[in-house]
């Protein structure tokens, strides 16, 4: 039997997608070698605003959009040339878009990489169930794969629930950074150190990985740096009002910054708890711009992220949204320069 190609088009620059990524490359991975299916394997780094890779997709493809979505049009357009689709995202500006399109799995109340572990874990069950004895939450290795996607489903969604979520974010983002360096594919290497844990536990395999409770250590120093370096950058931020398309002109507190976002932007909305925070990754072409909010304050005082992302044809949550734009637009949208005529 001959299996269609499988495309995992994923957030590049999102731990949450890349965790999506990896359990579904596992799983696809792992049915194919026990099945002797001949399967191409393909990982895909999609980002808002670019249009999808249409030349990788024919009859032949299956098509899994992970932690991401694409416009309507775009994504009738992909179910209408690959074999299947499969969209597993929770984004708010997203589900708005895609309502109605029986293919598209929406869930607000799990993170992208929660909603593929629990989509793989069927589809493990239905075509590599010899995964489902080892990833069993009730044997060491299993439980420490199901609490890394636990810690990060509790840190996207802004519910943690201990410093672990904080501390393996730092961990997996200094590794982001080395395998950057290296030229190395991130996905790849959350991949392999996510299921190494079941051959070092379940198999007392011996591979060279890192134990997870290393990693939380590890995360910890990092943290404690970061943090630090956290106070000394929000000291650079100011104040300004920013167009906010449909939530109109919105207060907001702008930085400049490469840092840990989620760490930076509650730092300094709880400072200014009735502003949007803006943090702006400035690179020689382009410049992400991401976008936190204070869910803590009255209803009617609350600022959807999302809306303003939206204005500016990016998408997120209602507390945590961005999107990428030019450097002189960026500049332009924090009031530093004004609008090229």
């Amino acid at each position: 039997m001959i299996l269609p190609k499988h495309y995992l088009i994923i957030h590049h620059d999102d731990m949450d997608g890349a965790a999506a990524a990896a359990i579904a490359k596992f799983a696809i991975r792992e049915a194919a070698i026990k099945n002797r299916w001949s399967v191409s394997i393909y990982l895909y780094a999609a980002t808002y605003g670019n249009e999808p890779p249409y030349h990788l997709m024919d009859t032949n493809t299956a098509v899994y959009i992970l932690d991401f979505s694409y416009g309507r049009q775009e994504t009738i357009k992909i179910h209408s040339m690959v074999e299947s689709l499969q969209v597993l995202d929770h984004h708010k500006t997203s589900e708005e878009a895609l309502k109605g399109l029986p293919y598209a799995h929406f869930d607000m109340t799990k993170s992208g990489a929660l909603l593929a572990y629990e989509y793989f874990w069927q589809y493990m069950e239905r075509h590599a169930s010899h995964c489902i004895t080892r990833l069993n939450p009730e044997r060491e290795g299993g439980a420490n794969v199901k609490r890394i996607y636990e810690l990060l489903d509790n840190y996207d969604l802004w519910q943690k629930k201990s410093d672990d979520e904080d501390n393996l974010q730092e961990y997996l983002g200094a590794i982001k950074q080395e395998c950057r360096e290296r030229s190395e594919n991130f996905v790849n290497w959350l991949m392999n150190w996510l299921f190494n844990h079941i051959a070092k536990n379940v198999f007392n395999h011996e591979v060279g990985m890192v134990p997870l409770t290393v990693a939380l250590t590890s995360g910890e120093c990092y943290r404690a740096k970061t943090a630090a370096n956290i106070t000394r950058v929000a000291s650079t931020a100011f104040d300004t009002f920013i167009d906010g398309g449909s939530e109109g002109d919105v207060p907001a507190v702008v930085v400049f910054s490469h840092l840990d976002i989620s760490m930076l932007g509650q730092y300094l909305y709880q400072k200014s708890p009735y502003s949007v925070v803006m943090i702006m990754g400035m690179f020689e072409k382009e410049c992400k711009i991401s976008l936190r909010s204070n869910k803590d304050v009255e209803e009617d005082l609350k600022i959807d992220c999302s809306e303003i992302a939206k204005h500016y044809v990016g998408g997120g949550h209602k507390h945590a949204a961005g999107f990428i734009t030019t450097p002189r637009k960026a500049l332009e949208i924090a009031g530093l320069l004004k609008p090229a005529a």
